[in-house]
């Protein structure tokens, strides 16, 4: 049955149902599976749907009143039944962009700050976006200080916010491509996955990979390929070092 490496089967319901399944092969003669609901403003107002990891009676009752869903693998019960019920748990996502970022000395980064939609992996690269950029605030503050640390924070928030902000867009056009069951979903998706020119599609595709924040205080990666990537500001403390030589030649003093 598993004769590929990998495998990986999406199935949308139709429109009687909110739901989306999922079933992926890994090694060992695996499978994995995920199922994701579609919940409605009634819902999402209950605070039992903002519960993560909820009792696993609450889980099986979800699960048996999906078990005829079809997989390629058979029923989705098939996997449930082979599936120890300690190992499943519910996660409740949504998309939202917090304004405060920072206090004092405490710092978010990731979906504390700026939950997005796990339907374009927009939330993991984001996430390591926010720390490298954190990293490199955080590097050139000096002296070190209360005020300073600070100021890092903001520079840290400034820098990030606008970034973030652009994504949500394209996080919440993905979830309605990969999961919608509404007739203008269907046929949004239908487009977009067939007549969408290529031409549209690497103009994104260059407008999304254009941002690549590095870490100042390393050594930095060669631009290997043909797309432009947007100039990051420089460390303030990187170039204090350089400047020093030079200034120890005519007498000035640099400060940051």
């Amino acid at each position: 049955m598993l004769e590929e490496d990998s495998e990986s089967n999406l199935i949308i319901g139709d429109k009687k149902t909110p739901y989306t399944w999922v079933t992926f092969t890994i090694p060992g003669n695996k499978i994995c599976w995920n199922v994701v609901v579609q919940l409605g403003l009634a819902e999402v107002a209950d605070d039992q749907f903002k519960s993560s990891d909820w009792i696993p009676q609450q889980n099986k009752a979800m699960m048996d009143s999906i078990r005829h869903f079809k997989t390629t693998y058979g029923t989705m019960g098939d996997l449930f039944d082979v599936t120890p019920i300690e190992g499943v748990s519910k996660v409740y996502f949504e998309d939202m962009l917090f304004e405060t970022w920072h206090h004092g000395r405490t710092v978010l980064i990731g979906d504390a700050a700026h939950k997005l939609l796990p339907s374009s992996g927009a939330g993991a690269v984001n996430a390591m976006q926010d720390a490298v950029i954190l990293a490199n605030h955080l590097y050139d503050v000096y002296p070190t200080s209360f005020e300073n640390i600070k100021q890092a924070m903001k520079g840290y928030k400034e820098e990030r916010f606008n970034a973030v902000k652009d994504q949500y867009p394209q996080s919440y056009m993905a979830a309605k491509l990969m999961y919608g069951h509404t007739f203008s979903e269907r046929i949004l998706r239908h487009i977009v996955f067939n007549w969408t020119p290529n031409s549209v599609t690497q103009k994104q595709l260059n407008k999304n990979t254009a941002y690549r924040p590095q870490a100042n205080f390393l050594p930095q990666a060669p631009k290997r390929g043909t797309m432009d990537t947007i100039p990051q500001n420089p460390s303030r403390r990187v170039r204090k070092m350089e400047e020093t030589p030079k200034n120890k030649k005519t007498g000035e003093v640099v400060t940051l």
